[in-house]
């Protein structure tokens, strides 16, 4: 989801498309954690990003160029998702080094229509 141009649009599909009770289980990068989420890039007319901050691409095995960041997530995403999806969500917290878990962003979100 860092990597949609209109999460509104998304969320707001997976709960189209999810049976009553069904889950949506995904991990996002929650790089704002306590501050605001932020976008990153918007889409082009041409297709391409324009970022409103410094430019940031992850890897992707598909395109050379690799995908443009276009949301630093925060914990407000909870909000956001009820708000352009009504699904509840809750971020579950995977760390434990009895399984090897240990990481900076290690975050599950779950929602639930």
């Amino acid at each position: 989801m860092e990597h949609v141009y209109n999460p509104e649009k998304a969320f707001s599909e997976i709960a189209r498309t999810l049976k009553k009770g069904g889950a949506y289980i995904f991990t996002v990068p929650l790089i704002n954690k306590h501050k605001k989420t932020e976008v990153w890039a918007v889409k082009g007319i041409n297709g391409q990003p324009i970022f409103v901050k410094e430019p940031e691409w992850h890897g992707n095995p598909v395109d050379s160029n690799g995908s443009p960041v276009t949301m630093h997530w925060g914990y407000d995403i909870v909000t956001f998702i009820k708000e352009s999806s009504r699904l509840e969500t809750t971020i579950e917290y995977l760390d434990n080094l009895n399984f090897g878990i240990r990481a900076e962003y290690i975050e599950v979100l779950v929602s639930i229509k």
